[in-house]
């Protein structure tokens, strides 16, 4: 028990695990969400892999599915080793409010907070609800359900995109983690991809093909960049906007 952090687990609320340096600030682990966040965005080639791709220093950087804020900060740290430093203004969404609240915690404690907006709600869609269930012991696995509510999950509204990212305005760096919503997401915001120059997204099984939408992706003249990388039955894939000979 002692190996899979049962203690830490219990522990982590009154003393938490502090890293400092990190983006201005300390980057803590107060609970399970943080520490399992944490591992997913800092122990996978995924995410890591984006920064080899960058020409110039991000000006906005979206995350869709923020869950703990970890991939902001992963951001920060990269941003500032291949540049020297970052200006980077970040656009963070998620739905379960439990997790918002862990976003903006690590936000406090780093600092970004001054560069960051944190909007709570699902993407995907343009409006509309959806019922978001999170897993029963584990906030970071969720599912988006249409239709009506249950114990387990509430109505969440969906966040429209466009009012947060100006018509015109690029987006450097968008990292789409939904939960299957990203079918939904190519549909609605074809244009949104068309200015978006990196896109790193998670690929969900459903009932509808993945190919379908990584032709949408790449109609949208983004081009894959590396080699993807299967995830049980999901696909982890990295795109990169086409350039003009």
């Amino acid at each position: 028990m002692l190996s899979e952090g049962f203690l830490y687990r219990r522990l982590a609320g009154f003393v938490p695990c502090a890293l400092p340096g990190v983006a201005g600030g300390s980057l803590l682990l107060r609970n399970k969400w943080q520490v399992a966040s944490l591992r997913d965005v800092f122990l996978s080639s995924h995410y890591w892999r984006i920064f080899e791709h960058l020409d110039a220093p991000p000006s906005l950087v979206v995350d869709l599915g923020g869950h703990c804020g970890h991939f902001v900060v992963l951001c920060e740290l990269m941003l500032e080793e291949r540049f020297g430093e970052s200006h980077a203004r970040y656009l963070v969404v998620e739905g379960l409010a439990e997790l918002v609240d862990n976003i903006r915690a690590t936000f406090a404690d780093t600092r970004l907070g001054s560069r960051a907006t944190v909007v709570h709600g699902l993407a995907g869609r343009r409006s509309g609800t959806a019922q978001l269930r999170s897993g029963p012991s584990n906030l970071l696995e969720a599912s988006v359900v249409s239709g009506n509510c249950d114990r387990r999950g509430g109505e969440v509204a969906y966040v429209d995109l466009f009012r947060h990212v100006p018509d015109g305005t690029m987006i450097d760096i968008l990292k789409v983690d939904i939960e299957g919503s990203e079918y939904d997401l190519v549909d609605a915001y074809p244009t949104l991809l068309e200015r978006t120059r990196l896109l790193a997204m998670e690929v969900h099984q459903t009932d509808r093909p993945a190919a379908g939408l990584l032709q949408a992706i790449e109609a949208a003249r983004l081009r894959p960049c590396l080699p993807h990388i299967h995830k049980g039955p999901n696909l982890l894939v990295l795109f990169k906007r086409e350039t003009r000979g």
